[in-house]
């Protein structure tokens, strides 16, 4: 099914974006099924130590994206063709490799249907948001209760992204907040130079804080499930870790960022944040779900 979808994407991914997303739905939740696999190898094999699992899982994870990311940055005649080519290629790896069969999805799904569920309610609930116009809302009071400091901004810019990855997923804060934050940016008649801290503060946050919350990340929601676990007792027991970790990344990014960011900002560029909700209604109604 993958190698399929990674086929369908390399021949017709460019005649529309309506073929685009059909070609590559079936991909995207084949491979999907993948992570359940190598997760619960790696939870099967650790009896005690839950913590070093699941940060063996995220760098894993982080190691292959990183890959992952070079490969289509090699020059490829378009993305689309790139991307079909890669899905193909690795599919066909996988599938030649022996690393899945269908016993191997059979039990997975049974192991981790809800949490692939709730990750999916939780995109949705995500999408709903971002379509009622809540995150730029978000990113507009805080850039404005910055006090036009520019490193106040970009605190702000961390901590939005802390919470959207915390409740709505790492997924949410790199689809949806950062071309948020760019556009904020752009508004404020930031140099071009200086994009770029606040592109990797939402990348940085999206994986750093993706650890607070069972539903922060399907690895937690899997971590949870298979240790039987419950939410209030996961959160506990990655409090100080969360906190320890934001406060870190927090500090290493202003200090490496510290000459491309702003001192001072005129935020009179910005919009009313009332001005950034498109649905009051789906706005009301998505904020009171969340809460």
């Amino acid at each position: 099914l993958a190698f399929c979808g990674g086929l369908a994407v390399l021949f017709v991914g460019r005649v529309a974006p309506l073929a685009f997303l059909l070609a590559f739905l079936p991909y995207s939740f084949s491979s999907s099924l993948l992570r359940p696999v190598s997760t619960d190898a790696l939870l099967s094999q650790q009896d005690t130590d839950t913590g070093s699992a699941s940060a063996l899982i995220n760098f894993g994870n982080t190691a292959m994206g990183s890959l992952g990311m070079m490969v289509a940055s090699l020059p490829w005649p378009n993305f689309v063709t790139g991307l079909g080519a890669i899905a193909a290629g690795c599919a066909l790896l996988a599938l030649l490799a022996g690393a899945i069969t269908l016993a191997d999805v059979r039990s997975v799904v049974g192991i981790v249907w809800d949490a692939t569920l709730a990750l999916v309610a939780i995109m949705i609930i995500s999408a709903l948001l971002e379509q009622a116009g809540f995150f730029r809302w978000a990113a507009l009071h805080m850039a404005r209760h910055a006090g036009g400091s520019g490193r106040g901004v970009f605190v702000a810019v961390i901590l939005l992204a802390t919470v959207v990855s915390a409740f709505f997923t790492n997924d949410a804060t790199v689809l949806i907040v950062t071309p948020i934050v760019l556009e904020m940016v752009e508004a404020l008649g930031f140099r071009r130079e200086a994009f770029l801290p606040f592109a990797m503060a939402c990348g940085f946050m999206a994986d750093a804080m993706s650890i607070p919350l069972a539903v922060s990340n399907l690895t937690n929601m899997i971590v949870v499930r298979y240790f039987d676990l419950s939410f209030a007792r996961f959160a506990l027991m990655m409090l100080l870790p969360s906190l320890a970790c934001l406060g870190v990344t927090t500090l290493v990014l202003l200090g490496y960022y510290r000459r491309e960011i702003p001192r001072r900002v005129d935020a009179s560029g910005l919009g009313e944040p009332a001005a950034a909700i498109r649905d009051p209604f789906l706005f009301r109604v998505g904020v009171a779900v969340v809460c």
